[in-house]
């Protein structure tokens, strides 16, 4: 699990670099998004992207 913040220039999308991957691995990626709030329920609220599956270069 990856955290990503959002970046400080709204011009940028947000972005992260995965580093120490295995070649020609499958890998399977999704992305969470979580809203935290300051309610009582103290509830986070969020999506969650469909599954991605790739598969990194030969060696």
């Amino acid at each position: 699990m990856v955290d990503v913040d959002h970046p400080l220039n709204k011009e940028h999308d947000p972005e992260v670099m995965l580093y120490n991957l295995k070649p020609w691995t499958q890998y399977a990626i999704f992305i969470r998004a979580i809203t935290l709030t300051l309610s009582e329920s103290s509830r986070s609220h969020g999506a969650k992207s469909e599954l991605v599956y790739i598969r990194t270069k030969p060696a």
